[in-house]
């Protein structure tokens, strides 16, 4: 789930990068989005050694 979401995170950076290089504001407010989304879980998605403390 953990590497999930880092790809997610990652994934909307880039298209926000490709929005700000020329591509429009969709391509930035999307990339926003779901940079957003991955951020929102990664910060809810389980971890396993962190449930253990």
């Amino acid at each position: 789930m953990i590497y999930l979401t880092a790809l997610l995170f990652l994934a909307g950076l880039g298209i926000e990068f490709a929005g700000l290089l020329g591509m429009g504001w969709s391509w930035i407010i999307g990339g926003a989005a779901i940079t957003l989304i991955g951020g929102v879980f990664w910060g809810i998605a389980p971890r396993g050694n962190e449930m253990e403390h």
